[in-house]
């Protein structure tokens, strides 16, 4: 068995959106809440968003872009971050994935 982490994970802050998956893809366009213009999330990186007074974490699989069919995407509401991340842009993967 192998685990494999995201190589890189971010927080997108509050996003807009239609649906679910329009949220998404708008936390994909623009991963990094912190950063000026967007930053669209690389293959294999993961994401934290809040939508609808909801917050989810995304990862994205070996292609870049949201795709239904192929990324992750769980409620993860209640998380308990660690100090200061909820108003970070770029986070530690290892404080999120074993």
């Amino acid at each position: 068995m192998t685990r494999e982490q995201p190589s890189g994970l971010f927080n997108a802050g509050r996003v807009q959106g239609s649906s679910l998956t329009a949220a998404a893809r708008a936390a994909y366009r623009d991963k990094n809440q912190r950063a000026g213009g967007a930053q669209a999330l690389n293959a294999n990186e993961a994401v934290f968003f809040t939508w609808q007074n909801k917050t989810y974490l995304s990862v994205n699989n070996g292609t870049k872009g949201f795709s239904v069919d192929r990324d992750l995407v769980a409620d993860v509401t209640g998380i308990r971050m660690r100090n200061g991340d909820a108003s970070a842009g770029v986070l530690n993967t290892s404080s999120y994935f074993a």
